[in-house]
């Protein structure tokens, strides 16, 4: 070797290809991490549906009924399906309706009762000339609708019996509007009032909640010349804990806090 020469400086190469290692040992560990991820994965997937499979199984396996049919029953002008009945010989009674809550006029609402075989087959619509929301049928095979303070009712033939009954109670009822407005007034403004209590006590409460959880965790005290403490501690664990603490410390004088 020449005199001039100068030795190879080693530590770089070594430190980048120690770092190239560590790198191709992440990103493998990385890979690894992943497909034993995915295994995981695929292996709960596979428990689920095995679970799906006996659930299903045993689901079929206790049900008592076997589904024959299914029924569409549509309504015109947004009305649909509301409740369904039976009369005296088997027959389906589907309520065709606006739903209970509808606050257009009486005046032009208007329901219908689809009569349906045993198989599903429509083979008659009573019309009703205001909101109904209920119907039934008598073992006489008459057929009764009733909804918004009036009742209907329909012979096997489906032909109406009689005219529209306004319900006496419901026309008593109506009759002072005013003062039935004052009742529901105040029924809805002691529900309001009972409701705020209930919510004032849960602030209440919540803030007590609050209150105790923060002195439980908050301690605070100073000790000088014999290690006086001025303490506020709620938890008796604690106290015994700062006690030993205090005893062990062999200083003059200490000043800490704990906090959470």
């Amino acid at each position: 070797m020449a005199e001039d020469a100068k030795p190879v400086k080693l530590v770089p190469v070594i430190r980048a290809e120690k770092k190239v290692e560590n790198e191709v040992d992440a990103k493998k560990k990385a890979q690894e991490d992943a497909k034993r991820e995915q295994e995981e994965l695929e292996k709960a997937q596979r428990v689920y549906e095995e679970q799906l499979k006996k659930a299903q199984a045993a689901a079929e396996k206790a049900a008592t009924h076997k589904l024959l049919t299914e029924v569409k029953i549509t309504g015109k002008g947004g009305n649909s399906l509301q409740t369904l009945g039976v009369d005296s010989e088997g027959r389906i009674l589907a309520l065709v309706a606006q739903h209970r809550g509808f606050s257009a006029s009486s005046k032009t609402a208007t329901s219908e009762v689809q009569i349906l075989d045993q198989d599903g087959k429509k083979v008659d619509t009573l019309s009703v000339k205001f909101h109904a929301n209920c119907v039934n049928a008598g073992a006489d095979g008459t057929i009764y609708v009733a909804g918004d303070g009036k009742l209907a009712r329909f012979g096997k033939d489906g032909k109406m019996k009689g005219e529209v009954v306004e319900l006496p109670f419901i026309a008593e009822l109506l009759k002072d509007s005013a003062k039935l407005k004052e009742k529901a007034e105040k029924q809805i403004k002691m529900q309001k009032d009972s409701f705020e209590k209930m919510v004032s006590q849960y602030k209440d409460r919540t803030k007590k909640l609050e209150e105790k959880a923060a002195a439980a965790k908050t301690i605070s005290f100073s000790a000088s010349h014999g290690f006086s403490p001025m303490a506020r501690i709620t938890n008796p664990d604690m106290t015994k804990a700062i006690n030993r603490l205090i005893n062990g410390i062999s200083t003059t004088s200490a000043h800490f806090g704990i906090f959470s």
